[in-house]
């Protein structure tokens, strides 16, 4: 073969793998072939989904009574034992307290309380090797002074300030 004959090989096989190349592209973008996501993907997606589209905007106490009355609803079709009812329903109430008890703080009490918890979550979260210390340091900043800037009306989470959230 000279080198005519085998540039023409190789641009005839080169041809063939893109062909082959471009017809598998179109089978794999098939919905129906897309592999679906294992039960634990189903999961986490229906959580988000759900987290998302939650009562953020409204007031915290209005959210968690809601949830008490999904909580008996639950229990009254027999889907969730009253053990497990009376410890959720607990943990609801006890949560409540906890809002009602933020709310009466003066407004700085309310800012150095939440600047607190979030360092104290994030030291927690680097410490469980879940979060690095320095991307800790960015968010707490950031947190940080979006709570200094809080006027103190509604919530300080539910204006858009997520950045960090996944």
């Amino acid at each position: 073969m000279d080198g005519g004959d085998e540039m023409k090989v190789k641009v005839i096989a080169f041809s063939i793998g893109l062909i082959l190349a471009l017809q598998t592209v179109p089978v794999n973008a098939i919905p129906g072939r897309i592999p679906k996501p294992n039960m634990q993907e189903q999961e986490n997606l229906q959580k988000k989904e759900k987290r998302d589209r939650s009562d953020l905007g409204k007031d915290p106490i209005a959210a968690l009574e809601s949830k008490k009355k999904e909580i008996q609803e639950l229990l009254k079709n027999g889907k969730i034992t009253e053990e497990k009812a009376k410890e959720w329903l607990e943990r609801i109430d006890q949560k409540i307290a906890d809002i009602k008890a933020f709310d009466k703080l003066p407004l700085e009490a309310k800012k150095e309380k939440l600047i607190n918890d979030c360092k104290t979550l994030l030291d927690q979260k680097v410490k469980e090797g879940k979060l690095d210390a320095e991307k800790a340091n960015t968010i707490l900043k950031d947190y940080a002074e979006m709570i200094k800037n809080w006027d103190g009306n509604g919530y300080p989470f539910f204006h858009g300030h997520r950045k960090h959230r996944d």
